[in-house]
């Protein structure tokens, strides 16, 4: 996250200081107030700019004190991906290929705060997110009684991907004691491509 910070700042002309104040990560309220104040100065001549030094800002709240609930509102989560993306967009510089959908209404529904981000995080860390022939997908679906989460992407040459690890471990420890069994989690590779799948209740 701070990556994405200095890269959205850095091109703004900020002195060495200002950099390493934010690269050494004082606190996280020091970094709020920082980014507030980037987005005062920039706000009349780089509004563009300034509005997405805002949406950073309630991006990394979002995960350094709202998440810390269990559950969290479904469209909170959603509204979190949206930005992630968003920002992967600009750093790709709009050449991102990534197909994100969703069937079905949102409301008042509530999720496990922070699972979904963990296999699209992993998507845009291990995968091709660049190739319009192939772009990745990111299938959401939600139902009267389930949410289900699809996705699928080319593997890059340079990865080989692991069906398990320590943030694939500790998602299923959390859905374990939140839901038994009454929820399905898997993924394979296939060819060139991984896929996952998730359901759970809500």
């Amino acid at each position: 996250m701070v990556y994405l910070v200095l890269q959205l700042i850095e091109d703004k002309d900020l002195n060495k200081a200002e950099l390493d104040l934010l690269k050494s990560q004082i606190s996280p309220h020091f970094l709020f107030n920082t980014l507030n104040a980037f987005y005062v100065e920039l706000l009349d001549d780089k509004p563009k700019v300034a509005k997405d030094i805002l949406r950073l800002s309630e991006l990394l709240r979002y995960v350094t004190y709202d998440s810390k609930q269990d559950f969290i509102s479904l469209q909170s989560e959603v509204h979190f991906l949206k930005d992630y993306i968003h920002f992967f967009n600009k750093r790709f510089e709009k050449e991102l290929s990534i197909q994100f959908l969703i069937t079905g209404n949102i409301q008042n529904q509530r999720i496990p705060s922070l699972v979904l981000i963990h296999f699209v995080e992993n998507l845009f860390k291990h995968g091709v997110v660049n190739d319009k022939n192939n772009p990745a997908q990111i299938l959401l679906t939600i139902t009267d009684k389930q949410l289900t989460l699809k996705t699928k992407n080319k593997i890059l040459s340079s990865e080989k991907y692991m069906d398990s690890g320590i943030g694939t471990e500790n998602i299923k420890r959390r859905l374990n004691a939140m839901f038994n069994t009454g929820y399905t989690m898997n993924s394979k590779t296939e060819k060139n491509y991984f896929t996952t799948y998730l359901k759970i209740p809500i």
